[in-house]
């Protein structure tokens, strides 16, 4: 799979732009059609930004100083995903289209040392971070997204 490197600040913008364009309605832009949006995505992320209709991607951006790992629980698997701190963005492509993906940890290291600097347990949190049948469809591109102490997720 075709990875872009971006640096840490033209990732946020990047992606600030893009969530300005999803969110149309407040007044940062049109809201792009699906096409439209498919295309966007493409131009920033690569032609495969959206790699395949009957699957689906887990894509890590990792806006942190430090090398992390994110433990989800995919149809009740636990799955380990790496995202150094030199790579921004990481793809996960799934070989099936998964019906639940839950965040269960993210860990931080320094990326020199290897020591631990943080992270945190989504288990009991907010329940974004558990996605069910209703939240998502194969074809989907599951974003989550780690900066300045937070953590979100996105489903395009």
């Amino acid at each position: 799979m075709r990875r872009r490197g971006f640096g840490r600040l033209s990732a946020t913008a990047v992606l600030g732009g893009v969530l300005c364009l999803l969110v149309g309605a407040l007044g940062c832009g049109l809201q792009p059609t699906g096409e439209q949006l498919q295309a966007l995505l493409g131009e920033v992320f690569g032609a495969d930004a959206f790699p395949d209709p009957d699957a689906t991607l887990i894509r890590i951006i990792n806006e942190t100083d430090a090398d992390m790992e994110l433990t989800l629980a995919i149809d009740d698997q636990l799955v380990i995903y790496e995202c150094p701190e030199d790579t921004p963005i990481c793809d996960f492509p799934q070989e099936e289209c998964p019906e639940s993906i839950r965040a269960i940890s993210e860990r931080r290291h320094d990326s020199t040392t290897g020591a631990f600097v943080g992270g945190r347990d989504f288990i009991g949190t907010d329940p974004q971070f558990n996605l069910g049948p209703s939240d998502f469809e194969c074809g989907n591109v599951i974003i989550f997204r780690f900066f300045g102490g937070q953590a979100e997720v996105l489903v395009l």
